[in-house]
């Protein structure tokens, strides 16, 4: 059975930031980019356990897309699975997971 994948606010913007930042390069980055997002998308709606868990907070899963990390929980009883952040790999990400609130954002 396949889980809705939902993008939480915070991954939203993310998303739109990065697009933002990846529309001053060449053409066809960003859609590049979102072509290889909506892969890692549809792999997490029908193996959401397929990625690993963060070693350095284990209470996500992350999924790499180029420079860039997400990061989501499983929700079993619901099937879903909720996109928290998307960050750039060279960003302190154990520091701004550690700010995020308790439950589903």
């Amino acid at each position: 059975m396949a889980y809705e994948v939902k993008l939480l606010d915070l991954a939203e913007n993310d998303l739109d930031e990065i697009c933002h930042y990846l529309s001053q390069f060449y053409p066809g980055t960003t859609g590049r980019f979102l072509d290889a997002f909506e892969k890692v998308l549809e792999n997490i709606s029908f193996n959401p356990k397929m990625y690993p868990k963060y070693r350095y907070n284990s209470e996500y899963r992350r999924f790499p897309i180029n420079d860039f990390l997400g990061f989501y929980k499983i929700d079993e009883k619901s099937n879903f699975v909720f996109i928290f952040r998307i960050l750039h790999g060279k960003r302190s990400i154990t520091a701004i997971l550690e700010k995020l609130k308790p439950g589903i954002n």
